[in-house]
């Protein structure tokens, strides 16, 4: 309908009238008269009107369709809508009009200014004060007013906006190439500048004020200051308003307020008080920024900090005294949260002291508040962090400078029980973010193993390991003495906080007792070297904690109970852990390695208790507190020692469950020679192996035998023994024991009266004196506790006999066979310490000996000594490693053998004994260097002169001389004679070569032909001995002789003819004989072993392996030589059997030959191992027997044979080839070859890389030096290669590592080596080696799915100890190691395994299109072994130094995470727990292999970017969130955090402005990136990540609306879609708050059409219409009231019905009651009462009880809550809710399909189109139409609107939003 008052276009005035009349037909923008087509051109426009017939005349007779015309009519309808509908305005800024509305402030205008501000303070509206606004020439000066006048902040933020609105559009009209300027940063930058100057002011009043403490009252402030006061405080509330309304950058104001404290100087607690609220007010602010809370807690933990300590209390620049807090208070531990009361007091921290201080409290609550906050809502910003340069963001982390935890910080409000939740909260917190920066640390590359044995930890313990093996502990100087080798083991792991042991100290301290333990090392010396380094270890750390404070320890743990931290020992709960759990226990009889392994354990823990390492005392209190040693009734009592078994038998019947028990004594340790005989003997030897370990240990650890000691002897009594009869059974059975031993040493027969005649008496009367068989057949059933007190008593003995000799108080003299058997003892007991102890106080007393001798003029002066001083050095040469670990001791015996031997001895011409000591001496010399510069200036020369006589290569005589048959043969005859002048008859051989030649002859005559008695060989070999060291020539006939034997092949040309004739080397019957007398000569230092095997052992075996002929029987006699030579001399002091076994007697002899063998280059034991395993791979010719394929035939049998005594012939007499095979075998499985040659070949490993033996033999000899005792396998497949690859990863273990490395570095060297074929072989063998590597992690993987319980757990309960070690050494065996072991190899090898690995990773991501299941199980097996933390090691190693392969490992890694959240967003994981935990562990995986290469992603930014959007995927999917798996989500958080802030710390990395502005513009670019992918998402765990990037700018959010079903098309534009009633959300719109006016009437930015609003006509109001209507009414006359009583006049029939009258005009009709006569009523146009007619369109029907509302306002559908909450429904009409918004509150239903049914004669064809014409409700608010006017509106028809909702019924045409 057209607006009023508008005239038509003919009578409207023309603006220019010369044109002529107007034109009444309106021209259009795309009328068609103006189209200029071809046949308009030609022919003119021509007008088709749409009805044929006079243009201008009426259409009256046309017949048209009502549905076109309806349709028109819509479509006109909705082109008004549209015409009427507001475009979006929302990009436009809004105009303000710069002449008009603003003045230029003046000198002038002053008053009009006051006025002004005066208005604005006051109440006027704002819409008045903006038409004239005044405008400063300087922005900052508006604050001065606005604070001069106290106006309200919102309308200063409304004045700061107009002048920012006025700046802007003059800078438009100047600048036609406008720069935006962003009013946030400009009013940012202008309001701190300003607030920095007032502060500057306040700072400097402060700091000017002289300070009398903290109790004085502040100076009155001057003038100025306080007028800057007031000018702080009101733009602080200002600047706060202008914040939170989002005027401010958030991020750059945050960042001035910190700078703002981090610039108050030290001391300036006031002016910090004084700005402290500040920092309270945006508390909630900082915490939603990581970085900035990073910078405000390093303030805050700064503050703190120099608030504890003392130096910043003290008069500084704020003159402030000290609380006097005492240095101990400061450095005091936090209290644990148990140490709090539970009362409303404060809890005792070492804040105390402040409390009582108005100036200070506030400030340590402040600081520590805004602590426990960012603890609270932003741990990332505390986790440890390393930082490339930003030098405010440090490497670690702020709470590294807090003496506290944050969660020990007071709180005000005493310790309330919310305070109580608080803290405990923040502890939590405390806790995860302590693992979070171990995490970062690490680079995320460990796991929850790392704090026992795994990750870090593993490479630690096989780092020590490493370190020990490599360990030459048979000399000592500066790189290489007991404390380098602590440096090297414990330097690198010290803790961090020093006392504290860190958990991998005690994976070390573990690895120390397994590797004195284990039979897979050897040496006596590795308990002391543990004992000693765990003795400095602990000292280091007692020091330490004395140092740190004299404090006890606040801990309070349950251990140390009644016990103070010293008495305690530092590792007493690792190792009683280790026994509890890892220690050997004996279990099987038979079992020879756990029987050795538990002799080694018993003599560490005899170290460790001499070295108070550990403490018997507090293990038997343990033992006893914990039940370990209650009484059982299912076990046998321990019998006390006793020497019948009869009685022990009875007595083990009756006790066996009465007591508590131990018997774990007889078979522990005898020798290896005992027979089933001395088994049978023992009856309890079923049980013996029964017993508890604790039980076990407790019986067998030594005590020192001391006084102090005696407490714990009687209380190990007791606690095994009871307090009865068989304490004293075992008390009773030592002494008797003891007893025995003293007898023999105390007999009549003393030295002094001359060994013969002792020893004929001895022999005379053997039931006088128990013989030595019998006392070590008793001795040896004794437990080691009861060994070491009987050896310590007579070795106590002893030292008194030879003492009272020696000051010349008696004349007995202990025997030399006697010491040597008291050593022997103590040497089978293991009390290896009491044993060198004893050995150098009998050296020390020697000289006093010799001098008493002397006087006496004995005849054993020159000899006692000697012969004494003799078993002495073999001794301590047999624990040489032992000795050196003492300076002391070491030092003590140089000087004691100094003095013996006398310095004017000659080397060439003395006795054995002596040259023995004089090679000891030098080696001594040679291998330690304190003893070079403390012994240098007296012995050096001395020194040179013992190497030119003994250690010197002598080349074999090949003499043929005449043989003179009887020479010396009397001698020879009668060895032990003592009439035999030796150094006579030395110089006598001395002179003559014939002389040499006929006694060598003689000598070998006699040991090879005539007798072969093992005492008689025994004792020649001595008495040539003693004549070889008279006369030095007969080392070389000794070394020809052997050659002319060995070599005898070589006809002739070696010497020796005569023997030669009349012995015949085949005859095995003297081989043993002779290899006896040959190892004699080689212990006395006649021969050198090595010139030995260069002379004759090579030259004769590789004569045989060459076949040369009549070779093979020299070759046996080599091997059987070697064999004798090579094997470690057994210890046992008296053979049982009585078969007199063929071997070195004297156990002196068998140590010297031990020290003869270590003593040898490795060179030589190479060159014979080569040697007899080319022999034993050779094929002989004349044997019959053929073999060339190694040793893989030698059965456990044919060595078992040799063992057993009984059929040691089968070997002797089998072919030479197997022969060979079994000494081989047998000189490698000696502990000291292995050694000896692991230790050389990690150093070098050349040394068999010989062109003598081809690559599988060098392989195959190797393998037999690693794994001496293990079958060979042979490999077999399609790739043996490869499987014996696999087989060494497999069977690897910590002791195994090394002899892996070295099999694998083997194979790789052949494999360069190999010129010919070397390319190929060498990538073959490298891809070999990987494909292996991850075979074995795809086995072992298997292995954990298929079986959980696999590393022993479900073992049965008999062997619990074993199934205890299992577990838990299992991680450091097997794939664990092989990271470490790859590690080793060349780079070229971890380059294939990398290229392996990432092809493994792959292949559990893009799978082919098989069946699901498989699939599935091709994922899983993939997963699972990628789940694997060793694989992830692996990798990690491997990385090192591979930069080529880093690039696509990260590449491959990069698709598969990605990969990884696309199947999750596919759902692929949603139902399934277990594949969602799958993927959860490979994400894992992945990550942390990324972590291993932070670097390489860090040093690019494009990988930097791109990492950081997909580490944000992960969890903007919810692939990973809090709830789900928060340790993946922290790890994923700390990683996005670290990229950002590596971007943001390089800003700082150079100082050239090109590259900071570029690393600006990277981390300005991630973030823009990070922030899209973040958009509007909102979940707990997108906010964490929101904490890393800058603080948005804060904007209005305004929700926008769409008709409802709008679609978006393809190009992304918004069309209407399927048809509906109502509006919908769309978007939401953000709008700068620097662009919303309050006071102006223009709208933009905020948008009409956001709303859906439309443009409507104004909606007449009734009293307008009541007003027009009542213009030209006219008043019907009264009718009188006759006229009322007259009867109706009714009509005629058959006439026309009448028309109807309308009612009077005072007879209104109710519009809120449907009356029923309204079928009745006309309409008049005039009539305010809305009437009905049949036919009228039933739109227009307004009745309220039954129709919504149409013409007018949306009306909501419950229009009937008007009846007072009935409702009325019309029986016609059906109300139904709409369906998007259910309930009641939507809007109208319009229900046309009631209205056609219920009036049949209403136009269909018309209600459509009026139904499409009506307008959308909207989606806001239904105003109802009052039913006071509803039957006014039919007569001011309008277009309704959606924008109704939003107007009210005004006269007002514009639109405008009701607030």
């Amino acid at each position: 309908m057209a607006a009023f008052g508008i005239l038509s276009y003919e009578h409207r005035p023309l603006k220019r009238p010369r044109l002529g009349p107007p034109d009444v037909y309106p021209q259009d923008p795309k009328q068609k008269e103006d189209e200029l087509t071809a046949l308009n051109v030609k022919q003119g426009f021509n007008n088709q009107p749409a009805v044929s017939g006079d243009e201008h005349g009426s259409a009256k007779n046309v017949n048209f369709n009502p549905s076109k015309i309806s349709s028109n009519f819509s479509s006109i309808i909705a082109e008004k809508l549209r015409c009427n509908t507001f475009a979006d305005t929302g990009k436009r800024k809004p105009q303000v009009n710069q002449k008009d509305n603003f003045w230029l402030v003046t000198a002038r205008s002053q008053s009009s200014i006051n006025n002004w501000f005066t208005d604005l303070a006051g109440t006027k509206p704002l819409t008045q004060l903006a038409k004239k606004v005044p405008i400063f020439s300087k922005k900052e000066e508006v604050f001065g007013y606005l604070a001069k006048y106290c106006v309200p902040v919102m309308r200063s933020a409304w004045m700061i906006k107009m002048t920012c609105a006025y700046h802007a559009a003059i800078t438009e009209t100047k600048v036609k190439k406008r720069h935006v300027i962003d009013p946030c940063i400009e009013w940012t930058q202008i309001i701190t500048k300003y607030l920095w100057e007032q502060l500057q002011k306040v700072a400097e009043f402060y700091r000017q004020s002289p300070g009398q403490g903290c109790g004085s009252p502040l100076p009155a402030p001057p003038a100025e200051v306080e007028t800057a006061m007031k000018q702080w405080e009101y733009h602080e509330k200002l600047a706060m308003f202008m914040f939170q309304d989002g005027m401010l950058d958030r991020h750059e104001f945050l960042t001035w307020v910190l700078e703002c404290f981090e610039k108050i100087r030290p001391g300036e607690d006031e002016l910090l008080r004084f700005l402290l609220p500040l920092l309270l007010q945006y508390s909630g602010e900082f915490v939603q920024s990581a970085y900035l809370s990073r910078r405000l807690a390093y303030f805050c933990t700064r503050r703190l900090n120099l608030l504890l300590s003392d130096g910043s209390l003290g008069p500084g620049p704020g003159g402030h005294p000290a609380h006097g807090i005492s240095a101990q208070q400061g450095n005091a531990l936090p209290p644990t949260p148990t140490s709090q009361p539970a009362g409303g007091n404060q809890p005792q921290t070492p804040f105390t002291d402040f409390y009582i201080c108005y100036q200070h409290r506030p400030v340590v609550f402040g600081l520590s508040c805004m602590l426990q906050s960012i603890v609270l809502c932003c741990p990332s910003a505390l986790v440890w962090h390393y930082s490339l340069t930003d030098s405010r963001n440090k490497t670690g982390s702020p709470l590294d400078l807090l003496p506290i935890a944050p969660s020990n910080l007071p709180m005000p409000g005493g310790n309330s029980s919310f305070n109580q939740q608080v803290r405990a909260k923040v502890r939590e917190i405390e806790e995860q973010i302590k693992e979070r920066g171990q995490a970062v640390e690490f680079r995320w590359s460990f796991d929850k193993c790392q704090e026992t044995t795994a990750g870090f930890t593993i490479s630690r313990v096989l780092h020590t390991l490493e370190v020990l093996d490599n360990h030459s502990f048979e000399k000592s100087d500066f790189s290489n003495s007991l404390d380098s080798l602590y440096n090297r083991i414990f330097g690198s792991g010290q803790s961090k906080d020093g006392h504290e042991m860190s958990p991998d100290d005690d994976a070390v301290v573990t690895l120390l007792c397994e590797w004195a333990v284990s039979c897979k090392r050897s040496g006596p010396h590795r308990a002391m070297v543990v004992a000693k380094l765990l003795e400095k270890r602990q000292t280091e750390i007692e020091a330490e904690r004395c140092g740190e404070s004299e404090v006890v320890d606040e801990k309070g743990s349950v251990s140390s109970g009644s016990l103070s931290a010293a008495t305690l020992p530092v590792f007493q709960d690792v190792l009683l852990q280790f026994l509890d759990t890892q220690a050997p226990v004996l279990t099987e009889p038979g079992n020879e390695s756990e029987r050795v392994e538990f002799s080694n354990l018993v003599l560490l823990f005899c170290e460790l208790i001499r070295h108070d390492v550990f403490s018997h005392n507090i293990y038997m209190c343990t033992l006893i507190s914990r039940g370990d040693l209650a009484s059982d009734s299912h076990l046998p009592r321990p019998r006390s020692p006793s020497d019948e078994p009869s009685d022990e038998s009875e007595r083990k019947e009756q006790d066996a469950g009465s007591s508590v028990k131990m018997e774990a004594r007889s078979f522990l340790s005898q020798s290896h020679k005992n027979t089933a005989k001395d088994k049978g003997m023992d009856p309890a030897f079923p049980l013996v192996y029964e017993q508890p370990r604790h039980i076990q240990y407790a019986t067998h650890f030594p005590i020192p035998q001391e006084e102090s000691a005696s407490h714990e002897c009687n209380q190990r009594l007791v606690v095994l023994y009871g307090v009865g009869k068989q304490r004293d059974e075992a008390r009773h059975a030592i002494k008797k024991i003891t007893k025995d031993i003293l007898k023999v040493l105390n007999r009549k027969s003393t030295a002094e009266t001359g060994g013969e005649e002792g020893q004929k008496r001895k022999r005379s009367k053997p039931e006088a004196f128990p013989t030595a068989e019998d006392i070590f057949s008793k001795f040896q059933h004794l437990s080691h506790f009861d060994q070491h007190q009987v050896t310590s008593q007579v070795s106590r003995n002893v030292m008194e006999q030879i003492a009272s000799f020696a000051l010349g108080m008696s004349y007995h003299l202990p025997l030399v066979q006697h010491i040597q058997f008291i050593f022997d003892l103590m040497e089978y007991s293991l009390n290896i310490s009491g044993l060198i102890d004893f050995a150098i106080q009998l050296l020390n007393e020697l000289s006093l000996v010799e001098a008493e001798l002397l006087l006496k003029s004995s005849n054993l002066a020159g000899s006692y000594t000697t012969g004494l001083c003799l078993c002495i050095v073999a001794v301590l040469r047999r624990y040489h490693s032992c000795l050196i670990l003492n300076p002391d001791q070491t030092a003590q015996v140089f000087d004691g053998l100094r003095i013996v031997v006398k310095s004017g001895v000659n080397p060439a011409d003395c006795s054995s004994a002596e040259r023995c000591i004089l090679a000891y001496l030098y080696d001594l010399y040679t291998s330690c260097s304190h003893l070079k510069s403390k012994f240098g200036e007296i012995f050096s020369e001395f020194c040179s002169k013992v190497k030119n006589s003994i250690y010197y290569n002598i080349d074999p005589s090949d003499s043929n001389m005449l043989w003179e048959q009887m020479f010396m043969i009397d001698a020879i005859a009668n060895p032990t004679a003592h009439n035999l002048n030796h150094s006579m008859v030395g110089k006598i051989l001395n002179d003559s070569p014939a002389n040499r030649y006929s006694f060598v002859c003689n000598v070998l005559m006699d040991v090879c032909v005539d007798h072969r008695d093992p005492e008689r060989v025994n004792d020649i070999g001595i008495l040539c001995a003693e004549l070889t060291a008279y006369c030095r020539s007969l080392s070389a006939e000794w070394l020809g002789v052997l050659k002319a034997l060995c070599c005898s092949s070589n006809n002739g040309n070696c010497g020796f003819n005569d023997l030669l004739c009349n012995v015949d080397v085949s005859d095995l019957s003297f081989h043993d004989s002779l290899a006896t007398f040959v190892a004699i000569l080689i212990a006395r230092q006649c021969l050198l072993l090595e010139d030995l095997v260069r002379c004759v052992a090579i030259p004769s075996l590789l004569n045989a392996a060459c076949s040369e002929q009549d070779s093979e029987s020299g070759a046996r006699l080599t091997c059987r030589i070697l064999l004798h030579l090579f094997r470690t001399p057994q210890r046992n002091p008296c053979p049982q059997d009585g078969t007199k076994s063929v071997g070195i007697r004297s156990s002196c002899d068998r140590h010297l030959l031990a020290a003869s063998q270590n003593s040898i280059v490795v060179g030589a034991v190479f060159a014979v191992l080569k040697a007899v395993f080319m022999l034993g791979d050779a094929e002989l010719k004349g044997s019959g027997f053929s073999h060339s394929a190694g040793l893989d035939d030698i059965g456990e049998d044919d060595m078992g044979s040799k063992k057993s005594g009984g059929r040691n012939v089968s070997i002797e007499t089998a072919s030479l080839v197997v022969y060979a095979k079994y000494v081989l075998k047998s000189i490698c499985q000696q502990e000291w070859v292995g050694e000896r040659c692991l230790k050389s070949l990690s150093e070098d490993s050349s040394a068999l890389q010989d062109p003598v033996l081809v690559n599988i033999q060098a392989q195959r000899l190797l393998q037999l030096i690693c794994y001496p005792h293990r079958q060979l396998d042979s490999e077999e497949g399609e790739n043996p290669q490869r499987q014996r690859i696999k087989r060494i990863l497999q069977n690897m273990d910590q002791w195994t590592m090394r002899q892996s490395s070295l099999e694998l570095q083997l194979m790789i060297k052949q494999s360069s080596n190999n010129v010919s074929r070397s390319v190929f072989e060498l990538y073959s063998l490298l891809e070999n080696i990987a494909k292996a590597t991850i075979e074995v992690f795809q086995k072992s993987a298997e292995m954990n799915s298929s079986n959980p319980t696999w590393n022993g757990s479900a073992v049965s309960s008999s062997s619990v100890s074993n199934s205890n070690n299992t577990a838990i050494s299992s991680e450091r065996s097997g794939v664990w190691l092989v990271a470490p072991l790859i590690g080793k190899l060349p780079t070229s090898v971890q380059g294939h395994v990398l290229k392996a690995a990432g092809e493994e990773l792959e292949k559990g991501q893009h799978l082919g299109p098989s069946s699901r299941k498989e699939r599935d199980r091709q994922k899983q097996k993939s997963m699972s072994l990628l789940s694997q933390q060793p694989f992830l090691s692996l990798v990690l190693t491997c990385l090192k130094g591979q930069d080529e392969q880093r690039e696509g490992l990260l590449t491959s890694l990069y698709s598969q995470v990605q990969q990884i959240v696309t199947n999750w967003r596919e759902d692929q994981y949603q139902d399934d727990c277990k594949a969602k935990q799958m993927m959860h562990e490979a994400l894992k995986l992945r990550l942390n292999l990324v972590g291993g290469m932070f670097d390489t992603v860090q040093r690019s930014t494009q990988q930097t970017t791109e990492w950081a959007v997909l580490l944000l995927d992960i969890i903007s999917s919810g692939t990973v969130d809090m709830q789900s798996n928060n340790e993946l989500f922290t790890t994923v958080l700390d990683m996005l955090s670290v990229l950002i802030n590596g971007t943001l710390a390089a800003d700082m990395s150079s100082i050239s402005q090109g590259s900071m502005e570029e690393n600006k513009r990277a981390y300005m670019n991630l973030v823009k990136k990070l922030r899209k992918e973040l958009g509007d998402r909102q979940s707990e765990s997108l906010e964490k990540v929101r904490q890393l990037l800058p603080l948005p700018k804060q904007t209005r959010d305004v929700i926008t609306c769409e008709p409802q079903g709008s679609l978006i098309d393809t190009k992304g534009n918004k069309i209407a879609g399927f048809e509906k009633e109502g509006l919908q959300v769309s978007t939401k719109q953000k709008i700068s708050p620097w662009d919303v006016f309050e006071g102006l009437k223009h709208s933009a930015p905020l948008s009409w059409g956001w709303f859906g609003s439309v443009r409507v006509d104004r909606k007449v109001t009734k009293y307008e219409e009541q007003q027009r209507l009542l213009l030209y009414h006219t008043h019907i006359k009264p009718k009188p009231r006759s006229y009322y009583l007259a009867p109706l006049n009714l009509p005629q029939e058959e006439e026309e019905p009448p028309t109807p009258v309308p009612p009077e005009p005072d007879k209104k009709v109710d519009p809120g009651k449907p009356e029923k006569s309204a079928s009745s009523v006309d309409y008049k146009p005039h009539n305010p009462v809305l009437q009905y007619t049949p036919g009228m369109a039933p739109d227009l029907m307004m009745n309220q009880s039954n129709m919504p509302f149409r013409m007018g306002y949306p009306t909501p559908m419950n229009m009937y809550n008007i009846s007072q909450g009935y409702t009325t429904y019309g029986s016609h009409m059906g109300m139904q809710p709409h369906p998007s918004q259910p309930g009641g509150i939507g809007p109208a239903s319009y229900g046309n399909q009631g209205f056609q049914g219920g009036h049949p004669g209403t136009n269909p064809a018309m209600v459509d189109p009026l139904r499409q014409m009506q307008p959308r409700p909207s989606g806001y608010v239904h105003q109802q139409a009052p039913a006071a006017y509803a039957h006014t509106v039919p007569n001011t028809q309008r277009s309704v609107t959606d924008k109704s909702a939003w107007l009210g019924p005004g006269f007002s045409t514009s639109p405008k939003i009701i607030r």
